[in-house]
């Protein structure tokens, strides 16, 4: 069997969750499971990964719909050895996705609206999601405007977590379906591009024996589970035959 077999395999055996999850069940988020593949502890800040692109990928993952979520599964292995020293180019990156794509594409879809509900609902002493977008709609937008702010490690950290914050916002409140589609992909394809920086960076390489080591792993997991969920019913049983013996 092939090693792209093999992870399909495995990505069939794991359920990407909301938080670090729980490796036992085979639940984890997309850090852990980096952590997972990468061979170390249950972690969902592995050693290997890029500072800037976890923080990203923590909230998207954190943010989505459980079916959309599952679609970050194969971004994992490409997570691996992403703390390469490139995250001012990932930053660069984003600081021109928002410039010329994200900022924009709010103004259309929310524009003086969102500002003018904002208002309505604040004079109400509310706090709506239009207010949260406007909040971080304004920090992307200075934080590009003072691209210097975001050279240091603090700075990128910062533009990466307000850029995945303000594309899950955007999704979440907007109405529209197509819409809301448009800033889940957008914060997909921008995880995509993350993991693609880097002079020539070699993609991680499995060996076969490793991916078979987790996929024992994980079928332990299932067996253990499996006992566990027929000795319940055992005793289910055994409950219900009670009142017939007496």
């Amino acid at each position: 069997m092939t090693v792209d077999a093999r992870l399909e395999r495995l990505y069939r055996q794991v359920e990407l969750v909301r938080g670090a999850g729980n490796r036992k069940r085979g639940r984890l988020c997309i850090m852990s499971f980096v952590a997972f593949l990468a061979e170390e502890h249950h972690t969902d800040n592995p050693c290997t990964a890029s500072v800037l692109i976890r923080q990203f990928a923590i909230i998207v993952n954190d943010e989505m719909p459980d079916h959309l979520r599952q679609q970050l599964k194969p971004f994992a292995p490409r997570i691996i050895g992403t703390r390469d020293g490139q995250d001012r180019l990932r930053a660069e990156l984003l600081m021109n996705a928002a410039r010329l794509d994200i900022l924009p594409r709010i103004a259309v879809d929310f524009g003086e609206d969102a500002q003018r509900q904002a208002n309505l609902r604040r004079a109400c002493g509310d706090l709506p999601k239009m207010e949260v977008l406007i909040d971080l709609r304004d920090k992307a937008a200075s934080l590009v405007l003072h691209a210097r702010s975001a050279a240091g490690m603090s700075g990128q950290e910062e533009l990466a977590s307000i850029l995945a914050r303000l594309l899950t916002h955007c999704a979440k409140t907007a109405t529209d379906p197509a819409c809301r589609d448009w800033y889940w992909l957008k914060a997909i394809e921008l995880l995509d591009r993350l993991c693609d920086v880097g002079p020539d960076r070699p993609q991680p390489q499995f060996q076969p024996e490793r991916l078979a080591s987790l996929e024992a792993f994980l079928k332990r997991r299932e067996d253990v589970q499996r006992r566990k969920t027929r000795v319940a019913a055992a005793l289910v049983r055994a409950r219900s035959l009670i009142p017939a013996l007496w």
